[in-house]
């Protein structure tokens, strides 16, 4: 691991996410909110927000904890990628009502992804291809 790398567990935080916890996390405008909640389209999500690196610590315990079944999602034909894997996996924000914002490390660069419902069923999609991408479309025409 390099001088400026950050690690989470066994995972190595992207450079960008890593530049923003450092500074405390990403805060979020109210546009760059409303865009992230129309990019969650199966999350009901009202008020996004990506974490600090603190929180981003503790959430990586959920794995471990009684609740982790019901956040591994199932696959489903209008879902990818329906399911992780959670050695593969770090939350790094909250799209609202216990569904959780990720980096799905299946990918490489880890593609975001978050927790919603389809069909009484929880499964995770992919809302971009990575954390740069997520930070671009939130930016949009700014």
């Amino acid at each position: 691991m390099g001088p400026l790398e950050l690690k989470v567990g066994d995972l190595v935080v992207p450079t960008d996410l890593a530049a923003d916890v450092r500074r405390g996390g990403r805060e979020l405008s109210p546009d760059h909110a409303a865009r992230l909640g129309q990019l969650l389209v199966h999350a009901g999500c009202m008020e996004p927000e990506f974490f600090s690196l603190e929180t981003i610590e503790r959430e990586h315990g959920l794995w471990v904890s009684e609740s982790a079944p019901f956040f591994l999602g199932a696959k489903h034909e209008a879902a990818s990628p329906g399911s992780v894997d959670p050695a593969r996996v770090l939350i790094i924000g909250d799209g609202g009502d216990e569904s959780p914002i990720a980096l799905d490390y299946r990918t490489n660069p880890p593609r975001v992804v978050y927790l919603g419902g389809i069909q009484h069923v929880s499964c995770w999609f992919e809302v971009a291809k990575s954390y740069t991408e997520l930070v671009q479309l939130l930016q949009g025409s700014d």
